[in-house]
């Protein structure tokens, strides 16, 4: 089903595309329902057999505890996926601008070289961050810690 929404984006025919992405939204829809439905009918089976055993408070109190603690459990793995996918997000963030800066440096390297002035304004950047990161050294404070309480 996803090959043909695709083909359909790909040949530019919007309408089939629509129709279609419309159609299986419905259908994914309808499954859905039948499946929310199904899940709450096992529920109401599981409780019911549950009560007829233990009793209509204890199984109550089984099913609630059980769904809050389901809950817990989907909340805690959410936080630590979100986690994960947000430092990855930032690593790649990060090679994206060293690539792009590097790529930007390699491009403009030939015309500043071809400049009367072109060693002077390759090397006054590199010196200043040579000149920042001994400083950054020596100071003993990590980046951030300026001893400023803003």
């Amino acid at each position: 089903m996803w090959g043909t929404l695709l083909t359909g984006i790909l040949n530019l025919e919007p309408s089939l595309f629509v129709r279609r992405a419309r159609n299986a939204a419905i259908v994914y829809l309808l499954a859905l329902a039948a499946l929310l439905c199904g899940i709450g009918f096992l529920i109401g089976a599981g409780y019911t057999h549950a009560a007829e055993h233990y009793g209509s408070f204890r199984a109550s109190l089984g099913f609630g505890v059980g769904f809050v603690i389901l809950a817990a459990l989907i909340f805690g793995v959410y936080q630590i996926a979100s986690a994960v996918l947000e430092r990855r997000r930032a690593r790649e963030k990060r090679a994206q601008q060293v690539s792009s800066l590097l790529a930007a440096a390699l491009a403009l390297l030939p015309t500043l070289l071809r400049s009367r002035a072109g060693l002077a304004e390759i090397l006054t950047p590199v010196v200043a961050l040579i000149a920042y990161m001994i400083y950054k050294e020596n100071s003993g404070k990590p980046d951030g810690e300026d001893g400023s309480d803003t």
